[in-house]
């Protein structure tokens, strides 16, 4: 199994990607009892949840990475031409090297910076308007692309002046930095005005949902909204609600209502505030579940405000350990 460790203000949550290697300890007779209750795919109306264009997560997400796809582009092209330029001047035959030698040299670096920002999925959906991963990536793909190019010349003995580099590492660097800060700033006014949203199902005891419907929306740019919460035992919907800074947010009954609720909300995401009720059982065929519907799920570790340099996720035995 292989998880993502998410850094939240208030807590941390581990997103589940993978679930071919789980390995089934926990409570035999709630997992049964669980998995019972997710076969249930009880067909309901549920008051106060409606489909919503916010919740379209997929679409503004490749329209968003391919906006910084052009942007990354844009700017890895204009720094290797200004580094050639400076260096070299206005020609492409410089003095000293055999014709078109240079601009070849820079076609493939603007090819291999790129391929190392895909590389290291400085573009992925899961960085997208927060946190400081997105600017890591990008920095530690500027690094591996000079150290890889600085190696290739060296053992190939190309001659390639070192000023080049010089100038082309710094611009490219700080341009990309720049670029990112800029359309973080664009999904932060998008996410204020109700776009760019990730649509959670929050799924556990009452307490534990308030709480985490609390923390996920206390803070919009963070970019989620709670469509619904769903309690264990709960039973069918009956119209309650719950109130979570200053919002009114549907209960959509227990866990067996939580794929009816998916497809009526359009929520993408569904967070656990506890995984008693579930087991691991449970858990893993929610996760098999939720996978056709292109759902993500979350699983909140109730670990708070503790930094995430002091958290270390290992797995042991097939099991993610949070130390």
């Amino acid at each position: 199994m292989s998880e993502t460790l998410i850094e939240h203000p208030q807590q941390t949550l581990i997103d589940h990607a993978d679930t071919k290697h789980s390995t089934p300890v926990a409570n035999t007779h709630t997992a049964i009892r669980n998995d019972e209750a997710l076969n249930r795919m009880a067909t309901v109306t549920l008051p106060g949840l409606l489909p919503s264009k916010v919740f379209e997560r997929t679409r503004w997400q490749r329209r968003y990475a391919a906006k910084l796809q052009i942007t990354d582009c844009l700017v890895v092209c204009s720094a290797v031409a200004l580094a050639q330029y400076l260096r070299f001047g206005p020609t492409l035959s410089p003095p000293g090297y055999s014709e078109y030698y240079v601009p070849g040299f820079s076609v493939l670096f603007v090819i291999v910076w790129l391929s190392a920002l895909s590389g290291f999925h400085s573009r992925s959906p899961r960085l997208i308007g927060s946190g400081i991963e997105e600017f890591r990536r990008v920095v530690a793909s500027s690094f591996w692309t000079f150290g890889a190019i600085a190696i290739v010349t060296l053992l190939l003995k190309l001659d390639i002046a070192r000023g080049y580099l010089a100038v082309a590492l710094p611009a490219g660097t700080l341009g990309l930095v720049l670029s990112r800060s800029l359309w973080r700033g664009y999904v932060a006014r998008k996410r204020a005005e109700g776009d760019y949203r990730t649509a959670v199902l929050a799924i556990g005891e009452r307490d534990a949902v308030e709480h985490l419907a609390n923390e996920l929306t206390r803070n919009p740019m963070d970019g989620y909204q709670v469509a619904g919460v769903g309690i264990p035992g709960y039973g069918p919907p009956r119209g309650e609600l719950i109130t979570v800074n200053g919002r009114m947010i549907p209960i959509v009954g227990e866990e067996a209502h939580a794929f009816e609720a998916i497809r009526t909300c359009g929520a993408d995401t569904v967070a656990i505030a506890g995984t008693e009720h579930f087991g691991v059982r449970g858990i893993r065929r929610l996760l098999w579940d939720l996978e056709p519907m292109g759902v993500d799920l979350v699983v909140s570790t109730g670990v708070m405000d503790v930094a995430l340099s002091r958290l270390v996720m290992r797995p042991i035995a097939g099991l993610p350990l949070l130390h």
